[in-house]
């Protein structure tokens, strides 16, 4: 019995999950199949809500360095314009200026890396929008429903960013899912580990539940 992760993953969120699997089974009476399938769509559901859209755009600024440029250098512009030399270092520093743009598009970057910025001569500019906004989430959910049409069978449902199968391995049930999207770690890191435990938690919190309502039932004399 099994629920295969490709990513990298702390050891004990593994063990973990392990654990609940075989609490799953003795407490629910589930059988192995049914118990990799539900709690493969436990840890999808909560990478699902771990994966939080970006904004809509991307902050634009302006450019500071355009500013100061263009005012400190307005003479060297006249000198040139009138068809007077003017100093090598002045005229390299006024070629600087014609590269710079009034404005800069943010671009974040995940992970801690610092944000690239993106020169632009328009404050909205069309590339402020962020791309596939929500595709992280968006994928995850297309999962979410993929592992609940394995509830009751085995199978396999490959799409272009997602792959989702269930299937015997000897005496095993494995539940195997797979995010293809290359950047889901470095955009969200961590998240395959804290989709785990998170799935954990919700099945161990689920099962105490449970148990407390056979007790609290059982001291009512019912």
């Amino acid at each position: 019995m099994g629920v295969s992760i490709q990513a990298t993953v702390d050891p004990k969120a593994l063990a973990d999950l392990s654990k609940v699997l075989s609490r799953l089974q003795k407490e629910t009476r589930r059988g192995a199949a049914q118990s990799v399938t539900y709690a493969a769509l436990k840890i999808a559901q909560s990478a699902r809500r771990l994966s939080k859209p970006s904004k809509k755009n991307r902050e634009s600024i302006t450019n500071p360095k355009y500013k100061q440029a263009k005012e400190s250098f307005a003479w060297a512009k006249r000198q040139r314009k009138a068809g007077k030399a003017i100093p090598a270092a002045a005229a390299a520093k006024l070629n600087d200026l014609n590269s710079l743009t009034p404005f800069l598009i943010v671009r974040e970057r995940q992970g801690g890396r610092p944000a690239i910025m993106m020169p632009s001569y328009e404050k909205k500019d069309p590339r402020r929008l962020i791309e596939n906004k929500g595709l992280a989430k968006k994928v995850w959910n297309v999962m979410v429903g993929k592992l609940g049409s394995l509830k009751t069978g085995f199978g396999t449902r490959n799409g272009q960013r997602y792959k989702v199968s269930k299937y015997t391995d000897g005496p095993n049930a494995v539940a195997r899912i797979i995010n293809k999207l290359s950047y889901s770690e470095k955009a969200y890191p961590g998240i395959t580990t804290r989709a785990i435990t998170a799935g954990v938690d919700g099945l161990n919190g689920m099962m105490d539940r449970k148990v407390k309502s056979a007790v609290d039932k059982a001291n009512r004399g019912k």
